[in-house]
């Protein structure tokens, strides 16, 4: 089966969908990128405790950018080292331009976005929908809102980019549900196809 790479803004659906599939393809092995960057974060805090302690202390400085890398590779390795495995990559860390690249080696790419909904609607929705394991949950109302403002641009700009490189965008502003339940049918017709060459 292809490798499935879902991308886009945040709270769009991705980690719902990757679920779905997972239950739907058990043979699917989830790469969440928002458990490696968190990984990531959380050891470079932990050396930076242990290093304060040290006589020789070394700053050591965060750096997303290279969370994001990390991300990316691991996909990367995965795919290489283990080809005869089956992999679904949940991102927000790639962009519509690096994921091309993905579609071309044969894999499906999905993008995320919700460019109908206006900054306001994203906000209530994530307070109607949250759940305590959402990171959202305990954010407070001025940044989710300062969150709403941008990801509801970046879906904008998701969907336009999704478009030049001809890759699949799924609108989730509105009834979401159904919308992640045609895609599941859209995603069974392209594993089928795979799976008859």
């Amino acid at each position: 089966m292809k490798n499935i790479i879902l991308l886009g803004v945040p709270r769009a659906g991705k980690s719902t969908f990757a679920k779905m599939l997972v239950k739907e393809f058990p043979s699917y092995n989830i790469l969440q990128d928002d458990a490696i960057v968190g990984a990531y974060l959380s050891a470079s805090e932990e050396l930076q405790r242990k290093s304060q302690q040290d006589k020789d202390y070394t700053k050591i400085t965060l750096n997303m950018g290279l969370a994001r890398e990390i991300s990316k590779k691991t996909f990367e390795y995965s795919i290489k080292y283990e080809p005869k495995l089956n992999y679904l990559l949940d991102t927000k860390s790639l962009s519509v331009e690096e994921a091309y690249k993905y579609k071309q080696d044969g894999n499906i790419v999905i993008v995320f976005g919700y460019p109908k909904i206006t900054a306001e609607e994203c906000f209530h929705n994530i307070l109607e929908y949250d759940t305590e394991e959402d990171w959202t949950y305990i954010e407070p109302g001025w940044r989710l809102m300062r969150y709403c403002k941008a990801y509801t641009e970046d879906s904008k700009k998701f969907e336009k980019d999704a478009k030049k490189f001809h890759i699949k965008f799924v609108d989730t502003s509105y009834n979401r549900k159904a919308v992640l339940n045609e895609l599941m049918k859209w995603v069974k017709k392209q594993l089928a196809v795979t799976n008859t060459r």
